[in-house]
C-alpha cells in the first residue's frame, strides 16, 4: 500500500517538474530571442526544488 501510494506521489511531483522545466525553457527561449541577460533564468532555476 504504502509503495503504491509513494509510486504515485512521486510520478505526481515528477510531472509537476517537468512542467516547471518546460515553462523555464520556453522562458529561456523568449530571453534568448530578446538579447536579455540569462541572470533572472538562474533565478528562476534555483527557485525548483531540486530532489
Amino acid at each position: 500500500m504504502y509503495n503504491h501510494v509513494h509510486r504515485w506521489r512521486s510520478s505526481i511531483t515528477d510531472s509537476l517538474l517537468n512542467l516547471f522545466q518546460h515553462r523555464f525553457e520556453l522562458q529561456f527561449k523568449t530571453y534568448q530571442s530578446k538579447g536579455l541577460s540569462t541572470r533572472h533564468f538562474q533565478d528562476c532555476q534555483e527557485i525548483v526544488p531540486r530532489h
